[in-house]
């Protein structure tokens, strides 16, 4: 579970560096305070007990109290990031200014933002983060108005939310597990014998039992997430195409490149140069 605050605290800023594999071994949820999250770099997929979340390098998410979650890696990509936890009180102010309802949507998914808002954001942390480090008798209420400060540089400058996020029927771990294991194995293929292996279960079981959590098939949902992989690839690296496939566990770069096609109507090179042209 997350540390709660300590009693003579109302926010508590925290950097981490992690390795770019590191996955949260299980499901947990914050009992005392809100949190407030900077995405440095690295690529993360988040797991709730209703849906999952995609989060990029540049984003900012917002999390409830008591909203039992778990992330993992989704690229090579180092795992570094901010948050700010912070005491109910400590935000209230501002949440009367914006509403209840704007302040729920703003929890519902990760925000996203241009990059010159981006380095704003980040600068923000950083300067709640060493305030919070100077540890003097003033820092928590400076640290209150930064936080009223940088929560109203979220709410201006992100961009319109599309959730693209998966909804959950219902909640089982078994298939939480499996979602964590399909991210973690991508570039074996995992099959829906592997997966129904996994957790124990026949796989005509796992089969309903998947479809009946996440509202689609084991197959599409591990295509959809070998494509999300292969976006990133092709984004961010310099790999080849056959490389690519490899990762993202198809079986070639023709197949690849027919499946991605028929999803994007697009070529995974075509996407590529769209990405470096800043198109994407």
């Amino acid at each position: 579970m997350p540390i709660p605050l300590s009693s003579n605290e109302i926010i508590h800023v925290d950097h981490k560096i992690k390795e770019a594999s590191y996955s949260m071994p299980h499901m947990q949820a914050a009992s005392d305070h809100y949190m407030l999250g900077y995405l440095v770099s690295g690529d993360r997929k988040w797991f709730s007990y209703e849906n999952i979340k995609i989060a990029h390098s540049g984003d900012v998410g917002i999390s409830k109290p008591n909203v039992y979650h778990r992330n993992c890696a989704m690229s090579d990509i180092p795992y570094e990031r901010y948050i700010i936890k912070f005491r109910l009180e400590a935000l209230q102010p501002a949440i009367n200014l914006v509403g209840q309802s704007e302040f729920d949507i703003l929890c519902t998914d990760y925000l996203h933002f241009l990059p010159e808002s981006q380095i704003k954001i980040k600068s923000q942390f950083e300067e709640m983060y060493q305030e919070y480090n100077n540890n003097t008798p003033y820092s928590q209420l400076i640290l209150t108005g930064m936080l009223h400060k940088l929560f109203f540089t979220i709410y201006q400058e992100h961009l319109p939310i599309e959730s693209s996020q998966l909804l959950f029927n219902k909640f089982d771990s078994r298939i939480h597990d499996v979602l964590v294991y399909i991210e973690n194995n991508l570039e074996y293929n995992p099959t829906i014998d592997d997966a129904a292996k996994y957790i124990s279960l026949s796989t005509s079981h796992f089969s309903r039992l998947f479809k009946e959590v996440t509202g689609c098939s084991y197959t599409d949902y591990l295509t959809a997430t070998k494509l999300q992989h292969a976006q990133l690839l092709l984004g961010n690296t310099q790999l080849s195409i056959s490389q690519i496939a490899y990762k993202t566990g198809f079986s070639n770069a023709n197949y690849l490149a027919t499946v991605f096609q028929k999803k994007f109507n697009c070529s995974p090179s075509k996407y590529r140069k769209t990405c470096i042209d800043g198109i994407f």
